[in-house]
């Protein structure tokens, strides 16, 4: 996209696409007449699971990118992945960020987010991709004026809602023809020998034209692995055919059998892989090998276009692939499945647990004291830390889910502690809380169950829930734990904040104070005593006393500097003068504050913290009638 070099473009590279010529014509058509009439180009591709609906799109991407001047982006809704859909502020998020727009700078409030996102596209002659979306829902709020643009949408399911209530023209997508399949197979050949019309005939036959299951097909028929003819008489689907019709998952069973024993074996174990996608080293617990030999075989699953290489060391199946590999896990050897699982989990709990270790300044999780003995803290500091735990997050979830799922108590009570921090720190706390209520199940004893009300208390008040914050905090005091007690109190006190009850906070916060020798850890005395002074501090702010939430604020802010792993709040403490110096009218000293509260929320991966202190700089420079300069 040479001559769009300015412009925003984050689509995937071209890819190979064959026949629709029917499809490209009509969409074609359709965006001429728009053009004409000054009206945006809306397109839905739909069509089954396999059926080449992100190729045409991507394809139309690039045939109509001259017109669009402003750019294309590509938006994943993740319409067929079970694990969930992407909701329309998600989408608010991948837009902005394609768009150029700092992390910092998007907006952490949903119905903010995408208002931001609907400015950004207006009345920009601009292309946008929206893939797998399965419920129109997904898109509420998202577009606005998108009056010169062109929104390709793709999805499974017939949205008739996109027709009616926002005039997409939809398309639907048949099976390919027998030439269409002899012309990918000549594409994929890329000059080799010529595929005789039989085996083409045969391959398109057995696959029900579906593209995708061609592609692979073809894919195998032209490496010269095997011979042509042998090949396709061994893809053998008459006992799985009904009516004439043949599955997805009989044209995958028929691509597996072409595979080697270990190919096999590969195929059907790291579909068991918890997450999206997965990591060598997770491949490698998944598989029971050395990093390198997992590494030769993961390119071996590559080039036969059963796994995608996402680049930077991850890898993920195409949801079809996915699920076809799990069934067959479970089905042609289940103690091999059970047992594969049983390592992934067991090595994402042990990576939680090193992660956490590198990343949290609060004390080893109490019963998790031999585990967390057990393993190295990751390294490379709290920046690349969070990196990495940003990165592998949807897993890490998963394994702890698996924990309990797997019946394992030592793990499952303990697990989750390990995610606590980072997800408190990144607004993640909504992922866990499940994990949390299951965890009380496995909890053997009354600190166990301490730490686990406590955190739960910790969760609710990141959620904005302070009657929750409230419940989990009074089981946690309630448990006796006494080591315990300055946090239960602590929490309770922040239970109130959250519910405006300030005179109850400051209560409790003091309260907690005087609890904290009991916690017998001087170094984790200290810290606790510069946490309750910083929102004793805070609440005073709220009610006014300004007097005596700055030394406060400013003494809890002196300890947190001097620790690598309380950068999050040393920058709480510099926002929080910052507001206080706003309130007074100091502008300068406001700017000051904040500015390094941003960098420092920036530092260890808080976008959405440092979204706000940004937003209050933007609004302070607009007061002032200046640029804001961030």
């Amino acid at each position: 996209m040479s001559d769009q070099s300015a412009a925003p473009w984050t689509l995937p590279r071209q890819p190979l696409c064959v026949n629709r010529v029917a499809e490209i014509g009509e969409t074609s058509d359709a965006q001429v007449r728009a053009l004409a009439d000054g009206r945006p180009v809306l397109l839905q591709l739909a069509g089954a699971r396999g059926i080449g609906k992100t190729t045409l799109a991507l394809h139309l991407a690039y045939r109509f990118a001259r017109d669009y001047p402003d750019g294309g982006l590509f938006l994943d809704a993740h319409g067929s992945d079970p694990r969930g859909l992407v909701p329309a502020a998600d989408l608010a998020r991948q837009l902005l960020a394609q768009l150029g727009t700092p992390s910092a700078e998007i907006p952490g409030a949903p119905e903010d987010r995408l208002a931001a996102a609907r400015g950004a596209l207006a009345r920009k002659r601009i292309l946008l991709v929206i893939d797998d979306v399965k419920m129109v829902e997904q898109l509420d709020g998202l577009l606005g004026d998108v009056s010169q643009a062109a929104v390709v949408v793709t999805s499974r399911s017939k949205l008739d809602a996109l027709t009616v209530r926002h005039q997409f023209a939809r398309f639907d997508l048949p099976a390919f023809d027998l030439g269409a399949t002899a012309e990918l197979i000549e594409a994929l050949g890329g000059g080799s020998p010529e595929v005789p019309p039989e085996v083409i005939n045969g391959l398109w036959r057995k696959c029900s034209g579906l593209p995708l299951a061609l592609a692979v097909g073809g894919g195998l028929i032209v490496s010269g692995e095997d011979d042509p003819r042998d090949f396709v008489e061994s893809f053998v689907l008459a006992d799985l055919e009904s009516d004439g019709d043949v599955s997805v998952s009989a044209v995958f069973d028929a691509i597996y059998l072409d595979l080697t024993e270990e190919e096999k074996r590969d195929y059907r174990l790291l579909g068991l892989a918890p997450g999206p996608d997965f990591g060598l080293p997770l491949a490698a617990a998944v598989l029971g090998g050395a990093d390198r030999e997992v590494r030769r075989r993961l390119a071996r699953l590559v080039r036969k276009y059963l796994l995608e290489d996402r680049g930077a060391g991850r890898y993920r199946f195409h949801q079809l692939f996915r699920e076809h590999a799990e069934g067959l896990a479970w089905e042609k050897a289940p103690d091999e499945a059970q047992d594969a699982v049983e390592r992934a989990t067991v090595w994402l709990a042990g990576r939680a647990v090193a992660l956490d270790r590198g990343y949290a300044a609060r004390p080893v999780p109490v019963g998790a004291e031999a585990l967390y003995a057990a393993a190295e803290p990751a390294p490379g500091g709290m920046a690349a830390v969070a990196g990495e735990f940003g990165v592998e997050w949807e897993s890490l979830v998963a394994g702890a889910r698996g924990c309990a799922d797997l019946g394992k108590p030592e793990l499952a009570a303990i697990v989750p502690t390990a995610l606590y921090s980072f997800a408190y720190q990144t607004r993640r706390s909504g992922a866990l809380i499940d994990l949390y209520r299951r965890a009380l199940d496995f909890a053997a004893t009354a600190p166990v169950e301490w730490q686990l009300n406590r955190d739960l208390a910790g969760l609710h008040e990141q959620l904005g829930d302070g009657e929750e914050v409230l419940r989990f905090a009074r089981a946690a005091a309630d448990s006796g734990y006494g080591p315990g007690k300055a946090s239960a109190l602590e929490w309770l006190g922040l239970g109130n904040e959250q519910l405006s009850r300030f005179a109850e906070a400051r209560t409790c916060l003091r309260e907690a104070l005087a609890a904290v020798p009991l916690m017998a850890d001087p170094a984790q005395e200290e810290r606790a005593a510069a946490l309750l002074r910083m929102h004793s501090g805070r609440v005073a702010f709220k009610e006014g006393l300004l007097d005596e939430a700055v030394p406060e604020i400013t003494r809890a802010g002196e300890y947190f500097a001097g620790q690598d792993k309380d950068t999050p709040n040393l920058a709480r403490c510099e926002k929080l003068l910052g507001d206080i110096d706003r309130g007074k009218g100091d502008t300068r000293g406001a700017e000051a504050h904040w500015r390094t509260a941003s960098a420092l929320f920036e530092r260890v991966a808080m976008p959405d913290s440092a979204a706000e202190v940004l937003e209050a700089l933007a609004a302070l420079a607009e007061a002032e009638g200046r640029a804001s300069g961030h």
